[in-house]
């Protein structure tokens, strides 16, 4: 018999939510936070959130078109954005006044620290391409947060709040 995972498809709590989000805002990762809050918010998957570029992006119609999917029903679905996606997304975009649309949203980066307090810094930025990974930020932030879950798992838990909360304006008492 094969063993059952208990993490596989699991939706975290907003404790393990919160605790998560403030770990990857002290990550030396400056977009992390950012992708974290895409993922929860709209159930994009990482391959989607990494690739993206400033021109599937719409603000005023507060929408973002899916570029290349894992499936051929994802590429170029248009997915919404709520006000938390909204406002990180433009916190992100002062970063790069003078980003195109076809420059990544999250471009390939450097980082390193400097001073006695070694204070991170971002170096060698390419709006070109796309960042390669948050794989060793995202571990960090998980252990500090201790949250046991994998970055599919914000897909998981975006999808399970966005049910309950379809669920709460579809009951109505008897």
């Amino acid at each position: 018999m094969l063993s059952v995972t208990d993490t596989v498809g699991r939706s975290i709590s907003a404790t393990e939510e919160a605790n998560l989000l403030k770990a990857c805002a002290s990550s030396r990762s400056r977009s992390l936070p950012v992708a974290v809050t895409i993922a929860l918010n709209t159930c994009m998957r990482l391959s989607e959130i990494r690739l993206l570029q400033w021109s599937q992006l719409d603000f005023v119609s507060q929408a973002i078109t899916v570029g290349k999917s894992k499936t051929a029903a994802g590429t170029g679905r248009v997915i919404p954005m709520n006000d938390s996606v909204v406002q990180c997304l433009l916190s992100w975009a002062e970063k790069f006044p003078e980003r195109k649309g076809t420059d990544s949203v999250f471009p390939y980066e450097r980082y390193g620290a400097s001073g006695d307090d070694f204070v991170p810094c971002v170096y060698d930025t390419d709006p070109t391409r796309p960042i390669g990974s948050w794989k060793e930020a995202w571990a960090k932030s998980r252990a500090c947060a201790k949250v046991q879950c994998r970055f599919h798992n914000l897909r998981h838990t975006g999808s399970t709040r966005m049910l309950e909360r379809e669920s709460l304006f579809m009951w109505s008492p008897s």
